[in-house]
């Protein structure tokens, strides 16, 4: 183990024994139920906001990031269905912050042969930074071809 992974596992553990620790202080604070879940009703309505708003933002965090990732993920496999190293250039010419917060090996990309069905919506100028599709393509054609593309391979 690096110093740096010590470093993080003492810091885990330090946030999680303080945790209970307060967790135990504020436990010895409930007299009934109420209290845990109520807050014995003197949170007031800025607090009150405040949990709201946070439990939004784990919901959103627990659901809403995880499947955005999946469907980035697996929507667009445009540069990995064997594009030549000129076209992977030219890729990482027009991407945004290509190299700081986003890269990838193009010598390996250009040796990488995999086997994809590229359909989407109609649009222009592809993989640049002023890319946009057309909007009955991207809500009427596109879900109707890939509905009929879904149903033919599962024979409903």
């Amino acid at each position: 183990m690096t110093t740096a992974q010590l470093i993080i596992c003492l810091a885990i553990a330090v946030y999680l024994i303080a945790m209970l620790g307060v967790g135990v202080w504020f436990a010895k604070k409930n007299n009934s139920v109420d209290d845990f879940y109520l807050g014995g009703l003197k949170l007031g309505p800025f607090v009150t906001a405040m949990s709201a708003e946070a439990s939004d933002m784990s919901s959103w965090l627990l659901m809403g990031i995880p499947g955005l990732a999946y469907f980035c993920g697996i929507s667009d496999l445009s540069y990995c269905g064997g594009m030549d190293k000129e076209e992977l250039a030219a890729y990482a010419a027009q991407t945004p912050l290509w190299g700081s917060a986003y890269a990838m090996d193009i010598e390996a990309m250009a040796k990488l042969k995999i086997p994809s069905m590229l359909f989407g919506p109609w649009g222009k100028d592809i993989h640049t930074r002023w890319e946009r599709v057309n909007k009955a393509s991207l809500y009427e054609k596109t879900p109707a071809v890939l509905k009929n593309f879904i149903e033919q391979m599962f024979d409903k």
